[in-house]
């Protein structure tokens, strides 16, 4: 077990523990998950908006009201968009899954999160 790695972001050598095989790179972003300098306690934020993003991705697609899934093919695109949308390259995204089913997601910068919203509507014809 390899027990100190070093912050990418200050250098500080940090207490971690990672296999012995575990390659620098490795070591590195488990001492920026511990590290308390600033750079690391944003790097951690962003990887935890990333993770529940993804996360709310497939609660709001995985099943409608009857159970069926919805948009399975549409979840892995959806969560690559979602690192793009944390780090502020992408601001907001709208994906139309069928005529009637869309999601959106979007940054949202008081809560430090992606908000991921499904929208279904109903139309008729008279």
């Amino acid at each position: 077990m390899k027990e100190t790695g070093a912050c990418p972001f200050c250098g500080q050598e940090v207490m971690v523990q990672v296999p012995e095989t575990a390659s620098e790179e490795e070591a590195s972003y488990a001492a920026a998950m511990n590290c308390d300098c600033l750079n690391a306690h944003t790097f951690r934020r962003k990887e935890q908006a990333k993770k529940e993003g993804q996360e709310s991705i497939e609660d709001v697609l995985n099943q409608d009201e009857q159970g069926k899934r919805i948009g399975c093919r549409v979840i892995p695109v959806a969560k690559e968009l979602i690192p793009a949308i944390v780090e502020g390259d992408i601001r907001s995204v709208t994906v139309s899954i069928t005529p009637e089913i869309s999601i959106k997601l979007k940054w949202n910068e008081k809560a430090a999160k992606v908000d991921v919203e499904r929208k279904e509507t109903l139309t008729t014809k008279a």
